[in-house]
């Protein structure tokens, strides 16, 4: 028989026998033939199950490898709040905004994968932070593992903003890991928790959630009125004071 179905529906007889008929049909067919089928499943079946186990481990390997990759923080200040996640060359492999504001300005070019020096001279040329600059002030902070990479960095930030600001319109420091931790748990970019951090340093009535919405301009304006001082520790233009005294001597 041929095709066993087909010719048994032309025999006349009750449907056990056909069963039965069938059965030892069935029975009678070579081995090879239903072993080379079932190997085949079984062989794709092999394939599909390592796909699927692979999966789950693709993408938790894949996930800390960013993480992994960062070696320094820029946070930028004024009423935009921002942070720059960098790699050992400084080119930029994640942002984090803040606020609104800060998303209004970044959702105008992406800037992954631009240098920070490079993201710094497009943000400085930008009319929405060149309106923000008219009346505000822009704080930015360093912060790496690496003490050496942070001072160098901090360096170039401040070379790119003396050549774009007036140096009243601006402050350059370096952050501790622990308050860039510290700054993380609050949602806030670390270089505004430093200066949140100075003015409750000097009124214990402040708290963080009583500055935190506020401008880089409103809160350097009760730094100032607390400390007599027109800069934040580790400025630049504290720099600028520590190499003029040593100059004079």
């Amino acid at each position: 028989m041929r095709n066993p179905l087909s010719d048994l529906d032309s025999i006349k007889a009750n449907s056990q026998l056909k069963t039965k008929t069938l059965q030892a049909v069935m029975k009678k067919q070579p081995l090879k033939h239903r072993s080379y089928g079932w190997g085949i499943l079984a062989l794709g079946f092999c394939f599909l199950l390592a796909f699927f186990l692979q999966l789950p481990f693709s993408r938790s390997n894949t996930a800390p490898a960013v993480k992994k990759d960062i070696y320094a923080y820029v946070s930028i200040d004024i009423n935009p709040s921002m942070e720059f996640q960098l790699d050992k060359n400084n080119k930029i492999i994640h942002i984090i905004d803040y606020n609104k504001e800060a998303a209004n300005v970044l959702k105008q070019k992406d800037l992954t994968g631009y240098t920070i020096e490079e993201a710094m001279d497009w943000l400085l040329t930008d009319k929405l932070i060149q309106d923000y600059m008219t009346k505000g002030f822009m704080q930015v902070s360093v912060y790496s593992k690496d003490t050496t990479h942070s001072v160098a960095l901090e360096k170039v930030l401040n070379m790119v903003l003396s050549a774009n600001l007036d140096a009243s319109q601006y402050g350059c420091s370096h952050a501790s890991e622990e308050e860039h931790r510290s700054a993380s748990k609050h949602h806030m970019s670390f270089g505004k928790y430093q200066v949140i951090e100075e003015i409750i340093k000097l009124n214990s009535d402040y708290r963080i959630d009583d500055l935190q919405n506020k401008s880089m301009q409103e809160l350097k304006t009760i730094y100032t009125q607390l400390s007599g001082n027109t800069s934040f520790p580790n400025d630049h233009d504290s720099h600028h004071n520590e190499n003029s005294k040593h100059h004079n001597k």
